[in-house]
């Protein structure tokens, strides 16, 4: 039996060429660790799934091994937690989600597919003469650039959305968008546009089948989930260790 290979990514915001936000996430056989890009000791956050639970701890590495203080931020969270949030933000508001206390109980988890079964149609579906909009501009060029990849070194230089953003003084839906049609959406070109509200991301993820998300809930789901990760926490103790992930100067 071969071992999961261990993958590095960094991930880096840049704004006129400089760094203001750089990561190494290290995905491992037992998880992932996440750092930032810095030199010397640091503080990394480890997350990890066993006997059915997501662990985390936060590891200073200028302690030694067996320190008091080495360690710390370790917290365990269900599995069910953890999907509980993301189950709510895709239930329609008349058909929340049953309650799952435990994935290895058969009835509860037979109500959770009948359930998904039923809101399924709204959420997947053939694309249709529906209208949607695309967005215009540095990132709209990005949604249709996205593949939901990314390279094992990701770097995006932001000076071009600000600099087209605050030129362009936005007022009104019509001058960060188009208008389109579900049907408009290609596999080779344009993927991603939302509802006419704004209230959902529309993705096209094969010929023929698209995905409608709200994807608002999903923000507040994936808040919630950052913070059962530990991300907030993690952040905290950088600050205080000045090992920031990002500049605070202003350019």
């Amino acid at each position: 039996m071969t071992s999961k290979p261990v993958k590095k990514r960094r991930f880096r915001l840049v704004l006129n060429g400089k760094p203001i936000v750089e990561f190494v996430v290290v995905e491992t056989k037992s998880g992932f660790i996440a750092m930032p890009a810095t030199k010397g000791p640091k503080a990394h956050l480890h997350v990890y799934p066993r006997d059915g639970q997501l662990h985390r701890l936060v590891t200073h590495e200028k302690y030694p091994k067996g320190h008091g203080r080495r360690h710390t931020q370790k917290a365990s969270i269900a599995m069910e937690e953890f999907a509980d949030p993301i189950w709510t933000a895709l239930a329609p508001k008349d058909n929340p989600p049953p309650t799952i206390t435990s994935w290895a109980n058969r009835e509860e988890m037979d109500k959770l597919v009948a359930w998904f079964e039923q809101i399924a149609p709204g959420l997947i579906h053939p694309p249709s003469d529906r209208t949607i909009r695309l967005m215009k501009g540095p990132l709209g060029e990005l949604l249709e650039r996205f593949d939901g990849q990314f390279d094992p070194d990701w770097s995006m230089e932001i000076s071009d959305f600000r600099a087209y953003y605050r030129r362009l003084k936005p007022k009104s839906k019509a001058d960060l968008f188009e208008i389109a049609k579900e049907t408009d959406l290609s596999m080779t070109g344009r993927r991603i546009g939302f509802s006419p509200d704004i209230r959902k991301i529309i993705i096209l993820i094969s010929e023929g089948l698209v995905f409608e998300l709200p994807w608002r809930n999903l923000e507040r789901a994936g808040n919630v989930n950052i913070r059962l990760l530990g991300f907030d926490g993690f952040i905290r103790t950088l600050r205080r260790s000045r090992k920031l992930p990002y500049r605070t100067k202003r350019h």
